[in-house]
């Protein structure tokens, strides 16, 4: 039989958040030996707390159902997964593509510049074999001719046979012409002036200080086509004692038409005369002649920042060689300091290639 209970109290809790039923069948036997199953419920109501407890539980429970399922999974986690991956493919693939092209642009530039450079080193190195070439056969129609005055009459067949030798010799000519043009470049390498050079690198003398350098080179690229840096030639280049130092836009350059640079010499000295080697003006295009120096002043002294007067020059590029302003008087120094008041038009930069001083020791 069914459970007797009062029925509005039954519904009234049955539609509370607190109604926790569970259901029983109870079954029982009729007169005709037939099961008949009677459903009972038997309902408790729950506290507050508990309620609270139940409903957190069925929402964790919901929660983990969600998450178990692959359509949470596919809509939040792979879809975007996914969509990052390819995004971060792509930009990857944009900046490898722009930092080539830029390397590539950079590398032309470069090549094309260094080409530029050997042909006129080139033309260079021919005007200068042409030239030797005319000295050495002057030298030799001189000689011939005195020798032609001396021994006319006891050699008489001299004026004749001089040519008839010429063709015989010619390996020894050209090999005698390559030794000699081999003395004239090593000389020039070392100095083209035959004195000791007190502000040479490899000696001892540095920079101490000097104007700011003037980023003219050429840009450098980093990752996701940043400018990093410059490639720029340092103060110490005008120091340096090769060929190539006074070769074109091989120099240091500072900002604006006046600056200064100044040396600490290898040892003190007084100072007779120092010379300045711009680019050969065989070389160099007309508008690489207003970066210049045009007048400069030079001071020195024992201390780093006790400038003692020691002149003034005017400085007109030439054709070649250095140019070399002797002192008035001597005088006793260890810093030489530089110092262009203007160049040659070039209001942006001016360009210095190579420094020398001379003198002798205490």
């Amino acid at each position: 039989m069914q459970q007797s209970r009062d029925e509005p109290t039954f519904w009234a809790q049955r539609n509370s958040s607190n109604f926790n039923p569970s259901l029983k069948d109870m079954r029982f036997l009729d007169d005709e030996d037939n099961t008949v199953t009677f459903r009972t419920y038997e309902y408790q109501t729950d506290s507050d707390d508990q309620a609270s407890q139940r409903n957190t539980v069925a929402k964790i429970r919901n929660f983990g159902r969600s998450f178990l399922c692959w359509k949470w999974w596919f809509l939040y986690v792979l879809i975007p997964v996914t969509l990052s991956y390819l995004g971060a493919r792509a930009f990857y693939a944009y900046t490898m593509m722009t930092m080539d092209e830029s390397y590539s642009n950079d590398v032309m530039l470069n090549n094309q510049a260094r080409y530029e450079d050997l042909e006129k080193m080139i033309t260079y190195v021919r005007t200068e074999l042409s030239a030797i070439q005319d000295i050495v056969q002057s030298k030799l129609n001189q000689i011939v001719s005195k020798l032609d005055d001396k021994y006319e009459s006891k050699l008489p067949s001299v004026e004749s046979s001089r040519y008839e030798c010429v063709p015989d010799n010619q390996s020894a000519f050209f090999e005698f012409l390559s030794v000699l043009l081999d003395k004239k470049l090593q000389r020039m390498k070392v100095d083209p002036v035959g004195l000791p050079d007190y502000a040479l690198s490899f000696s001892g003398a540095k920079i101490v200080d000097n104007s700011p350098t003037y980023m003219n080179g050429a840009k450098k690229r980093g990752p996701f086509g940043m400018q990093l840096f410059y490639e720029v030639r340092t103060p110490e280049i005008v120091l340096e004692k090769s060929a190539e130092s006074v070769m074109p836009n091989n120099c240091w350059a500072f900002k604006s038409q006046s600056g200064f640079i100044t040396i600490e010499l290898s040892r003190q000295i007084f100072v007779t005369a120092i010379s300045y080697e711009h680019a050969p003006i065989r070389i160099l295009p007309p508008d690489e002649l207003r970066n210049a120096p045009r007048t400069v002043e030079l001071w020195g002294g024992l201390q780093p920042n006790t400038d003692v007067y020691l002149g003034r020059f005017s400085y007109e590029v030439p054709e070649y060689g250095a140019t070399i302003h002797t002192l008035k008087e001597p005088k006793p120094a260890k810093f030489v300091k530089f110092n262009v008041l203007e160049n040659h038009g070039e209001e942006e930069y001016t360009c210095l290639y190579r420094i020398r001083v001379y003198g002798y020791l205490f």
